[in-house]
This record gives structure tokens, sequence and C-alpha cells, in this order.
């Protein structure tokens, strides 16, 4: 079970402010990957729906006083889809699926259910070391000019020191964070605040993962698992945002939405 928070309407959001869907699953190492030839099956299993491919290999400097070192890091092979909104990243140690289309969990679902069986298929993780879902939203508001002016919109508690307008010029910009742990393994890290670029805006970054271990596919507990976080973080972040805020989003029953 995951964290419970009110119950709220099921509602599609016309104006959205999600940014980003990230679900990653780490696993034991798997060499192989460090080399191109490790990745050709999982690859082929999916080019048919993500069919641009790439490598990208970090590297890292280290300086000293008396040496300067350059090492290279394991590398990450990503796949992305024809209209460049889905990504899949692989590294010697995690498979993730990476979306900024996101409309709903059941299709998010069936594409990281079919990644995870191209994994089992081609590359055998004995089981899951992290399995954690995130989503960022960037709320936006035409009242909205100054940091203070979020009170009234997303709850004070949450905001914390940014929406003290008596701070003045000496208005906060960054996040705070928040931990919550469900008493299962899982915890939800809630992080909020005022982007350095984008002032008027309020940036809400929700992270639910556990390092409990799961087989990969085998009896759909990873599904479960996230669908269950999904489902938590979705209620959290109703519950953080006024009346206000929500009807500035424009809701609309879901029921009413054409699929």
């Amino acid at each position: 079970m995951a964290l419970r928070f009110p119950d709220h309407d099921d509602v599609v959001f016309e104006g959205a402010p999600l940014t980003q869907v990230l679900c990653q699953i780490r696993f034991p190492p798997i060499l192989a990957l460090l080399q191109l030839s490790g990745v050709i099956g999982f690859q082929e299993a999916l080019r048919r729906e993500y069919p641009t491919f790439e490598g990208d290999q970090p590297v890292a400097l280290s300086l000293t006083e008396e040496t300067a070192e350059v090492r290279t890091q394991a590398p990450t092979w990503r796949m992305r889809d024809s209209r460049d909104t889905w990504q899949v990243s692989l590294g010697v140690e995690f498979v993730a699926l990476e979306t900024s289309a996101y409309t709903q969990f059941e299709e998010f679902s069936a594409r990281l259910m079919e990644i995870l069986v191209a994994l089992e298929r081609t590359l055998s993780p004995q089981h899951s070391t992290r399995v954690g879902i995130r989503k960022v939203n960037l709320l936006r508001h035409p009242q909205v000019s100054d940091p203070a002016d979020w009170s009234g919109l997303v709850l004070d508690e949450q905001l914390g020191l940014l929406c003290h307008a008596d701070l003045g010029n000496y208005a906060p910009r960054g996040f705070s964070e928040l931990h919550l742990d469900d008493g299962e393994n899982g915890t939800l890290t809630v992080r909020c605040g005022i982007p350095p670029d984008e002032p008027s805006a309020c940036a809400l970054d929700l992270d639910y993962w556990t390092e409990t271990r799961f087989p990969i596919v085998d009896n759909g507990e990873i599904e479960s698992l996230v669908r269950n976080y999904s489902n938590a973080i979705t209620g959290y972040f109703h519950w953080c945002l006024t009346d206000r805020m929500r009807d500035c989003l424009r809701p609309r029953p879901r029921s009413e939405v054409p699929a």
C-alpha cells in the first residue's frame, strides 16, 4: 500500500502543468552493457516503437594540484519514438521510461511493461534494487508575478518561507524538500519551489520510490507498485492545491474527455 491522501474527483486538467513523467528501475550491474554489443538485443526488441538510438558516455575530469585525470563513465543507451516525446534509457544498472506527453497511466504502464519484458528476455536481471516514479509539474497562474503571490494557490505549509510577502526584496529562490515514509519501505520525496529562471512559476516535483527488491516481470508486482505510487502522487498533487489553483487548471471529468 502507498500513502493515502484525501479523495479527489477523477479529472483531466485542460491546462495540465505536468511537464515530465519518469519511471526508473534499477538492478544489479550488467557489465555487458558497457559495450554496444550488449544492448543490441534490447534495442532490436523495441526498435519499431523507438527507432532513434544513440549512446552517451560521459567524461569526468578530476583535477588536483599535481595531476589532471580524465575518466570515462559507464554509457547510457537511449531510444526515442518518432515524435521525440517518449524515451527509453538503459544503463549498466538501470532502465527508465520518460515522457513529456503523459495523458493517462494505462498508456504509460503498457509501455513500461513492454520495456521490462524486453529487458528480462534479452538481459535477464534477477531483480530490481530500486523502483521509482517521478512526476514534475510547473504551475503558473495569471495573478502571480512574485513568489509571495502563490499564497492561497498552493498550501502555505508546502511553500514555507517562499510565500511570505514580508520578506520583500529578500524573497527566497530555490526548493524545499520533504520526505514522507509510508511505513512499508516506500518514500515520497516532495520538492517544491520557485525555479531560478522563472520567478513567476512554482515547480512541484514528486518522486515516489522504494529499494525493496521485486522480480522484474513475473508476477506483475512492479506494475502494481508503480500504479499505487502514481495514484499517491496524484493524490498529493490534488491535496496541496487550493480551489483557486485547481479552477485555473480547468478540470474536466475524465468521463467527458475523449479517449
